[in-house]
């Protein structure tokens, strides 16, 4: 699947939004490898959650915008639009999660 970011109407739209977001959590202390995933998957409390670019997970509020690794970490930050977008922390999947499988979007 071609790299996206949901409610952006162009290529050049997802990565105006992509490098914003990754600045914004630089900014606030969240630095992030340059790497897009479309879904995550992982394990925690014995549950089994997989998260979608695009799609609302059952748990969380509001959709999936982008999945981001940690910079120098296996952790993730989710991030929806209320959540490490423009304001407020990104959900993070941390050392807690385990079996975690991220999925890239395939190269353009």
């Amino acid at each position: 699947m071609q790299f996206f970011v949901p409610n952006t109407t162009s290529p050049r739209q997802a990565e105006e939004v992509y490098a914003s977001v990754r600045r914004f959590l630089a900014d606030n202390g969240w630095p992030t490898a340059d790497e897009r995933y479309e879904s995550l998957s992982f394990q925690h409390d014995g549950k089994t959650y997989v998260l979608n670019v695009g799609q609302r997970h059952y748990e969380l509020p509001e959709p999936v915008m982008l999945i981001l690794r940690a910079e120098g970490a296996q952790n993730y930050y989710v991030c929806t639009p209320n959540r490490g977008t423009v304001r407020g922390a990104p959900y993070l999947i941390g050392d807690e999660a385990q079996a975690k499988i991220a999925v890239a979007f395939s190269a353009a």
